[in-house]
This record gives C-alpha cells, sequence and structure tokens, in this order.
C-alpha cells in the first residue's frame, strides 16, 4: 500500500464521498431546509399512501446484504433485460459468482457489485468488483453482446485491472482516488478488460456511452495536471479549481481484445471548478456533455445560447454547462445554461435529431424557461429544470420547472420510443403534480423518490408519481426499454418500500435499517397478484447512525420508537456543551427521521443523544466542510 499521511480518518471519508461519487456533491441536501422533519411511520390516519395502480408494478425488490448499498446506475437491453450497479459494504451481498469476495475498503468498506435481472424479474448473476480500497459505479453500459461496462472511482491500489491497461495506480494528493473503467463478459464471471484513468491528483468518472463502433466515452471530475490529455486536444492544460480544484473532462477509449487504446483526451474547464456529470454519444461519434462549472471563463463558443456566467461565485455552486464535442474532439459548442443561483445537471439524454435534453435542480428564480412551458416559475426552495437544446447549442427548444413547494430534484433523465422524456429523482414535496400515479400520496420520510414522464414539447405532463415508503427514497438512475418498460434503481431506508415480491428472499430489506438498494420496473404486469409490504413497527427503541457521516450541511437521524413515550434527540459538541434540542415530544410506535441543518456550525466532531423510556444511547457525527 502506498503511504499515506495521517489525516483524520473522518476528514478522508467525506472528502472520498465527495469526489469519488461526484453526484453526492451535486445532490447534497439544500442548507436552507434547516430543521426538516417527518414522521416515517405510521402515517396519519386517512394519508397512507395508496399504491392505486400497483399492478403496473411489473417487478420491485429490494437488493442488498446486512449493510448498506445503493444502486447508483442501471441500464436495459434490446431483450429487457435489466442491469443494475452501486457499491455495497455488505459481505453477505447476494453474489452469484463463486470466485467474488467482498474486499472491503480502509475508509467506507465498499466494493462495486454489478448484478443483471431477466425482464421477469429473476436474477441472473450477482458479482462484486473492487480491491482493498473503497470503490464505487456511477455509470453502466450494455454492448450487443450483453456486456456490462462500469465506470466510477477508487481507492484501491490493488484494483483488478488487465494486461493492457492504460496506466497503474497513481493515487491522489487529498483522497487518494483514480477513475477505472472495466468490461465483464456476457456471463458476468470473466472481466475482459479493466484499467484506471487519472493523474497524480483525484479524478472520478462520472459518465460512460458507447458508440456504434464499440468506442467508449467517459466524463467526469479531475484535480490531476497530469491527467493523460493528448498534445493536440481541445484543452490539453489543466487550468485550476478552487474548492475542487478540478476540471471537467472528455475522453475516448477504443478497446482492441484486452488492450485499451486513448483516442483523445481533453480537459474541460475555467479557472475555477468544473465537474462533468454526465455524457451521451451519435452513432457518429459526437459526444456531447453536461455538468457543473462556478468558472467565469469556463470556454462557451461565439453562437452559445448563454456566452455568460450568471450564477453566484461560491463554493459548490454555480451553473450548468453543455457542450458538443465532434468525432475528433474538437468543441464544436458550448454554453452556459443557469439563472443567477445554483443550477446543477445532473443527466443527459439525447434523441436522432442531436438535441441534448438536460435536466437537474435549479435554486434559480430566474432560471431560462420558455412560452409554453408546463411550470414557468419555480414553486419551492429548489425544483427541477428540464431543457432541450436546439441542436447546435444556439437555443433552447423548451426549458421548464418541475416540482411543489418542498424541495425537489432530478437525477437520471431517460428518452421513451416516442423521444418524450422520463425523469427520476428525490422530493420533499407532498403537492408535487402527479399524473395517473402508481403511488398518489407522499409516503413519509425526509424524501419521496419520484418519476415524472413529460410530452416532447416540454408543455404536458402525461404521467408523475411518488414512490416510497415511510422513510427516504431516492431514485439514481432510469432506463426505458423497447417494450416500453421504465426500470429505475436508488436507494431506500424504508421497511415497507412498494414490491412485487422476488423470486429470492435473498432480496430484502435486513434487520439494520440502514440505507438498502432497489430496483423496480414499470410496465406491463408480471404474473401474480403484485402485494405491498406490510408495515414492521420495531420491536426495540434504537437510535440509528445519522446519514450521511461525513456530512456537509445536512445530514438525517433515524430513531426507532417502541412503544408510546416521550423522545428527546440532543446535539452536543466534543466539550459536552449542547448545542439543539432537535426532538422534544410525545411519539407513538413507529420509525422517524429528522434531519439537522448545521450550516452554521464549524467543521469537527458532534455527538447526538437520543432519550426514550429509559433508553439512552449516543452516537457520534462528523461536519466537515
Amino acid at each position: 500500500m502506498n503511504p499515506r499521511p495521517p489525516y483524520r480518518r473522518e476528514a478522508r471519508t467525506a472528502l472520498l464521498a465527495t469526489l469519488v461519487s461526484l453526484p453526492l456533491l451535486l445532490t447534497a441536501p439544500p442548507a436552507e431546509a434547516a430543521l426538516q422533519h417527518r414522521q416515517s411511520a405510521p402515517a396519519k390516519q386517512g394519508n397512507e399512501p395508496r399504491h392505486a395502480a400497483m399492478a403496473s408494478l411489473r417487478f420491485s425488490t429490494y437488493l442488498g446484504g446486512s449493510d448498506i448499498e445503493t444502486g447508483n446506475t442501471l441500464a436495459l437491453d434490446r431483450e429487457g433485460n435489466l442491469y443494475v450497479a452501486g457499491h455495497t459494504a455488505s459481505p453477505d451481498f447476494p453474489s452469484t459468482q463463486a470466485a467474488a469476495r467482498h474486499q472491503g475498503g480502509t475508509l467506507l468498506n465498499l466494493d462495486v457489485y454489478v448484478a443483471k435481472f431477466t425482464r421477469d424479474g429473476v436474477l441472473v448473476y450477482a458479482t462484486y468488483l473492487g480491491g482493498r480500497g473503497d470503490e464505487t459505479a456511477s455509470a453502466l453500459a450494455v454492448d450487443e453482446q450483453g456486456r456490462v461496462l462500469v465506470a466510477g472511482g477508487t481507492t484501491s491500489n490493488d484494483f483488478p485491472t488487465t494486461t493492457g491497461a492504460l496506466h497503474g495506480y497513481r493515487s491522489g494528493t487529498r483522497l487518494y482516488t483514480d477513475g477505472f473503467l472495466a468490461r465483464l463478459s456476457a456471463d458476468g464471471t470473466t472481466m475482459e478488460y479493466a484499467t484506471y484513468l487519472g493523474g497524480t491528483g483525484d479524478d472520478a468518472v462520472t459518465g460512460l456511452a458507447l458508440d456504434a463502433q464499440g468506442r467508449v466515452y467517459l466524463s467526469g471530475a479531475t484535480a490531476s495536471s497530469d491527467f493523460p490529455t493528448m498534445p493536440a486536444a481541445f484543452q490539453p492544460d489543466f487550468a485550476g479549481g478552487l474548492e475542487m480544484g478540478a476540471d471537467a473532462f472528455v475522453a475516448r477509449f477504443r478497446p482492441e481484445g484486452a488492450t485499451l487504446t486513448l483516442d483523445y483526451a481533453t480537459y474541460l474547464g475555467g479557472s475555477l471548478d468544473d465537474a462533468g456529470s454526465a455524457l451521451a454519444v451519435e452513432a457518429g461519434g459526437r459526444v456531447y456533455v453536461t455538468g457543473f462549472t462556478n468558472s467565469y471563463d469556463f470556454p462557451t463558443t461565439p453562437d452559445a445560447f448563454q456566452a455568460s456566467f450568471a450564477g453566484p461565485l461560491r463554493p459548490f455552486e454555480g451553473d450548468g454547462f453543455v457542450a458538443r464535442f465532434t468525432d475528433d474532439g474538437t468543441l464544436d459548442y458550448a454554453t452556459y445554461l443557469g439563472g443567477s443561483r445554483n443550477d446543477q445537471p445532473t443527466a443527459l439524454a439525447l434523441d436522432a435529431a442531436g438535441h441534448a435534453h438536460v435536466t437537474g435542480w435549479t435554486r434559480s428564480h430566474d432560471f431560462p424557461t420558455t412560452t409554453g412551458a408546463y411550470q414557468a416559475g419555480r414553486r419551492g426552495a429548489e425544483d427541477v429544470f428540464l431543457v432541450k437544446m436546439a441542436p447546435d447549442g444556439s437555443a433552447l427548444r423548451y426549458a421548464t420547472y418541475f416540482g411543489g413547494t418542498g424541495d425537489d430534484r432530478a437525477y437520471s433523465l431517460v428518452l421513451d420510443a416516442a423521444g418524450q422524456p422520463v425523469l427520476g429523482g428525490s422530493t420533499t414535496s407532498e403537492d408535487l403534480p402527479l399524473g395517473d400515479p402508481v403511488q398518489d400520496r407522499y409516503g413519509g420520510g425526509a424524501l419521496d423518490a419520484f418519476l415524472a414522464h413529460f410530452d416532447a414539447l416540454g408543455a404536458t405532463l402525461i404521467g408523475a408519481t411518488f414512490l416510497g415508503g415511510r422513510a427516504a427514497e431516492l431514485v439514481s438512475s432510469v432506463s426505458a426499454g423497447p417494450t416500453g418498460d421504465v426500470c429505475l434503481t436508488g436507494g431506500t431506508g424504508s421497511v415497507d418500500y412498494p414490491q412485487v415480491p422476488a423470486q429470492t428472499a435473498l432480496l430484502r430489506l435486513t434487520g439494520t435499517f440502514q440505507d438498502e438498494a432497489f430496483v423496480t420496473c414499470l410496465g406491463e404486469a408480471a404474473s401474480g397478484v403484485p402485494v405491498e409490504a406490510p408495515l414492521e413497527l420495531p420491536d426495540a427503541f434504537a437510535l440509528h447512525p445519522n446519514y450521511p457521516n461525513p456530512f456537509n450541511p445536512t445530514t438525517t437521524i433515524r430513531f426507532d420508537v417502541k412503544a408510546p413515550t416521550r423522545v428527546r434527540l440532543t446535539v452536543y459538541d466534543v466539550q459536552g456543551r449542547k448545542l439543539a434540542t432537535l426532538v422534544d415530544a410525545g411519539y407513538t410506535p413507529g420509525r422517524f427521521a429528522v434531519t439537522l441543518d448545521a450550516s452554521r456550525w464549524a467543521s469537527g466532531v458532534y455527538f447526538y443523544v437520543a432519550e426514550m423510556a429509559g433508553y439512552r444511547e449516543a452516537r457520534q457525527m462528523v461536519l466537515v466542510k
């Protein structure tokens, strides 16, 4: 192992989570949410979520073991088989590969997992992928032969690369993170190729796409001044950064057996911070990328829709960007996208005419919407945005907000067979606009997942639904199949997440009440009668680990109440001084969550203490700014 400076473990963990899984940077809970408290279970009488159209759930299942998991990315092949990847800390994740073992990690104990399901929800294979550090998967694609390509970030100097890899582990200066790219055989048993991607700074891959020739396109963020760009690249030199110290990047590989040849690689950014979040590619090799920038000198093109930076010059806040590169890696167009506050693109999809559809979330009251948009103004502190760019990046074909009076964020976007966008994400809005919903009421917890389906003009909401139980959920990734199926993955803490029971008892929420991955597909109903999971009330008083931890600036604290009692939840600093009383009230039995906003506190270690009916427990949390 490479020697590492004696950074405090908690601080390194938080930094790792920030760059290795870059979407976490773009999806931190809003600072203005202050103290948000929701009851997880039971719901108020007469306000239970109704799964009125549950028959449209073709299958829905938990996916995980006895520790924490998330579903980060998924894809469907032409037969409707589903492939999902994420990260797991469970040594008993339901792996079907006898040779695969959970390696864990020195900080977060995470390995990547990759799993394949048939269209009917039968688990075909599941396998770990990783070394003795920590890994997370951020992007996935499936080729015509059913081989899975997965990309993300790793801190392992023994990640299982193959002969012909681009380079070895190069570590990093703060997070010890390299990007990675790997391809598994169609049966999931063989690593056909795997390589690190990065320099001596920290690097993370967040976007992955394939073209018709089988070439591989990657985007993400790099803090490496020696990232392997080409001398003739559009931007061969690192432009720098502020808080993240990062530029976006775009790269293309050409697989030749187990060898990967780098066709081109370029930085994309200005003198402050830039990060790519998603990309898509045309059959001819033109690649579209979106992401975040707070660089006032981001390299826009003369005919850009928005040539000037409009956002705030604050760390981790700014405008979005959309850019297109030609087949040889030349910048074709680049534009800012945003209003006067924070705008964060998270996903991009491409139609046959070369229109880039982009979604994410915005805090801007003046985000550029178009005439006839479904929702012309912002309703909550954060709303989803959905835009369709002109093929040359010079105009918006449509742009709309979407959301309720709470906070709403989209993390994934796919176009159906008719070119109509389907969005997935998270919401705190109990009044989110709905249409023909699978679940017509907010389930509970700090967040519910949602799906929303728009027409091709961005003017009509075809359908929208909540999806979740009495704890927190979010949708990380959505994919559409050729038969009209829509499948999604993400994370849930609910014991009553809506299910169409899968074929194996391994795929269920365990008793740890930690986050579990889920896989859900909507479409023609599978055989059998769909049912909801029964509500499971706690059999003991409990205080659970906050999530995320470390955090910045908000975190969710969960607790279980076994019998009617008064609950007190208090926060202290390391000197034992009481800083806040989060809860001091009577509770009925159930599982509950409270969100703490520590935006006014300094970085450091804090303790939260729960007291109820003779039960008392304290836990530690770490704030890293």
